[in-house]
């Protein structure tokens, strides 16, 4: 079996301050207990202080009580960070509840950051990107989210 390289080209959204980030939609095909989320995010410019960055899982609706929400991910818990930094962040869940049946809508929020203009801030890696030079594409792609738990 082979392998190919892989690209050299990542692409993000950006996050602005305050933002919520809606993520989309999920289902499972079988109950399962959430332990954690993953995903890759490219931070540049930031000095670590007090920022902090979550992922709150919702009725499919977007709206009403959360299901599941995972603890603060701190960024100075990054002990590798740069200017120009790209991971994995991960999102710990306390053994929510994910049922089979339903089907769930996920955003990402953030506190105590603030994004200045294209010197500092944090991007989202996206699941697919636009086809570029198509400005009438209105859709836009969401960022890739993995999720990991228990049967």
């Amino acid at each position: 079996m082979s392998f190919g390289a892989l690209s050299n080209r990542l692409f993000f959204r950006t996050v602005d301050t305050s933002e919520v980030v809606h993520l989309g939609g999920f289902s499972t095909t079988n109950d399962m207990q959430l332990k954690y989320a993953r995903m890759m995010i490219f931070v540049k410019g930031i000095t670590a202080t007090n920022q902090q960055f979550r992922i709150v899982i919702l009725p499919v609706s977007g709206v009403g009580t959360a299901i599941a929400t995972s603890d603060w991910f701190d960024l100075v818990d990054i002990t590798t960070l740069t200017a120009n930094w790209v991971g994995f962040f991960r999102f710990d869940f306390n053994s929510e509840f994910i049922d089979a049946t339903s089907d769930y809508y996920v955003q990402f929020e953030t506190q105590n950051y603030t994004r200045t203009a294209d010197t500092a801030y944090i991007g989202l890696a996206l699941d697919w990107p636009n086809p570029i030079n198509t400005p009438s594409v209105t859709t836009k792609p969401p960022p890739g989210i993995e999720f990991y738990g228990l049967e």
